[in-house]
């Protein structure tokens, strides 16, 4: 039963997890306070990189770190190895549709932690002195979207061979 496409849906988001774990979800770039707005004359501008692990500034050839987002890696790592352990609950269906739920609101909370992390950056930025001149957004912001729309597809295969199994179960009787 692990070839059945509940396993490939199951194990993509596993594979989108361990994604976003190395891959940036944001890059924002900054400016001094003092030179907002006016073309400064070195032309350059800071790079604040948002990962799974932290917000890093990039200021002077140094880096600072704003804000540790380990909750985020907690929980990505946490998502991708229930998915990955519910690969192989084949025999146990009704838990497999249970961890699915499971993984779906653990998925659902860490979306609303990157979106909460990533008003917290901006706003410890906005408080030490600087100005943000644009954020780019990455794919891995996508992932965890992507991951709820296929936890809930593995989900629904898993409750149609649920009701396949118990559908001969009562033509046996």
């Amino acid at each position: 039963m692990i070839q059945r496409i509940q396993s490939i849906y199951l194990l993509i988001v596993s594979i989108l997890m361990l994604f976003m774990l190395v891959s940036k979800i944001a890059d924002i770039a900054v400016e001094r306070a003092e030179s907002a707005g006016m073309e400064s004359a070195s032309g350059e501008q800071e790079i604040v990189e948002y990962r799974n692990y932290g917000a890093k500034l990039y200021m002077d050839d140094k880096a600072k770190l704003l804000v540790s987002t380990f909750p985020i890696t907690i929980l990505t790592v946490i998502i991708g190895l229930v998915s990955f352990m519910n690969i192989f609950l084949y025999y146990a269906r009704n838990r497999q549709m249970r961890l699915c739920i499971f993984n779906i609101l653990l998925l659902l909370g860490l979306s609303g932690l990157i979106y909460y992390y990533f008003t917290f950056i901006r706003k410890q930025i906005l408080g030490s002195g600087l100005v943000i001149a644009e954020h780019n957004f990455k794919i891995a912001v996508i992932f965890p979207i992507l991951s709820i729309i296929l936890t809930y597809m593995a989900f629904r295969a898993i409750r149609r061979d649920e009701l396949l199994v118990r559908s001969y179960e009562r033509l046996r009787k």
